[in-house]
């Protein structure tokens, strides 16, 4: 059974004095008419069948976590096609006789099942990569201060509660203790990253100071380091 295609090309319009052809429509058809009773409805029914299984898979999985299935989005996109399946078959069939119309459709309807299924499948990996590059941004010292405060929250509430538990009227004095505690944590782990910058910024002027003398430059030794001044009064590189 086979059915080739041809390139056909249909006149519409005639001139009337002279029979010229002067609109026409062009199409690849087959040789006979197997292809409309037979190719197109095989491959409609059976891209159908696909779709209604892959819609039987994603119901029955839908109670498994997302995290480790996608039939949610999957369910989504076949949907959409099954929509637009349904739709544009018999707009298809009833503009094949109108070439503008029918272009338009058809290419509409191939633009919306792909961009639909891509959308569906693909932007919610791409926001979820894009939302945790974001949150986890490498950013230690608000990383760590945000635990300290944390567990010296915890702490705080811990001791309150002993202390309420203890002595109602000594909850004040309690809570009092746990909030300047919280405060000389984060002094403690503030000097402590001073410690460390002030540390890496004398290391950085020695190497600037042996480039300058690699290349002839002159070097004031008697300069105060960036590392001991701050604001305004910060030397010159």
């Amino acid at each position: 059974i086979t059915s080739p295609l041809e390139f056909v090309r249909v006149c519409e319009d005639e001139d009337p004095f002279t029979g010229a052809c002067i609109e026409s429509r062009s199409s690849c058809v087959g040789t006979n008419d197997l292809y409309k009773t037979v190719f197109i409805p095989v491959i409609g029914v059976v891209h159908l069948i696909f779709l209604l299984y892959v819609a039987y898979i994603c119901w029955r999985a839908r109670n498994i976590p997302t995290q480790f299935q996608e039939g949610h989005w999957i369910s989504m996109s076949v949907f959409s096609n099954i929509q637009i399946l349904l739709l544009g078959t018999p707009l298809v069939i009833l503009l094949t006789n109108h070439a503008v119309p029918s272009f338009i459709v058809r290419a509409g309807i191939i633009w919306l099942n792909d961009c639909a299924v891509v959308a569906v499948i693909f932007g919610p990996k791409y926001l979820a990569v894009t939302a945790t590059a974001v949150i986890e941004q490498p950013n230690q010292e608000l990383s760590t201060i945000a635990e300290v405060t944390t567990l010296d929250e915890n702490t705080m509430t811990r001791d309150t509660s002993q202390a309420s538990s203890r002595n109602g009227s000594g909850s004040g004095g309690a809570i009092q203790s746990a909030q300047l505690s919280t405060l000389l944590t984060r002094v403690t782990y503030v000097e402590q990253e001073n410690v460390g910058l002030r540390k890496s910024v004398r290391e950085l002027e020695a190497e600037l100071l042996a480039v300058k003398r690699k290349y002839g430059e002159s070097v004031d030794a008697n300069a105060p380091s960036r590392a001991n001044v701050g604001g305004s009064k910060l030397p010159p590189l």
